[in-house]
């Protein structure tokens, strides 16, 4: 049976308090996709109302180095399920915080985590335009 994971990637900036997204990495099979985005987006930005809220609610509040696990977490508003769930988050150094959520197993469509605004070709195919 293949299995799909998911790393994600974020960092705080101490003095705003805003928690950005470096990047997203998904597994299946052989194939490993990684998503970074040439201009910074929050986290409440770059995913959908509803990721966006899950992954702020496993966020540390303090700046000190910390761990989480969860063994299961369904969120039906995006057909998505999160097993396996680890949260470390590593001590602020020169002003920023970095964080890594991981999911050991995904089941649903990890593109359904983005908003429509940053990834409109999840939510609407873009077609394809001619070169010349």
């Amino acid at each position: 049976m293949t299995e799909t994971t998911l790393s994600i990637m974020v960092h705080r900036d101490i003095d705003s308090g805003e928690w950005y997204l470096d990047r997203v990495e998904s597994s299946r099979n052989n194939i490993r996709t990684q998503t970074r985005f040439g201009t910074p987006y929050s986290v409440r930005m770059a995913f959908t109302p509803q990721f966006a809220e899950f992954v702020m609610g496993l966020l540390p509040v303090g700046t000190e180095p910390s761990a989480l696990s969860i063994d299961n977490k369904p969120l039906p508003e995006i057909s998505l399920t999160l097993q396996g769930l680890r949260i470390t988050a590593q001590r602020a150094i020169a002003g920023l915080q970095s964080v890594t959520i991981r999911a050991q197993k995904v089941a649903g469509c990890v593109g359904y985590i983005y908003a429509p605004a940053v990834m409109p070709e999840l939510v609407e195919p873009v077609p394809a335009k001619r070169l010349n």
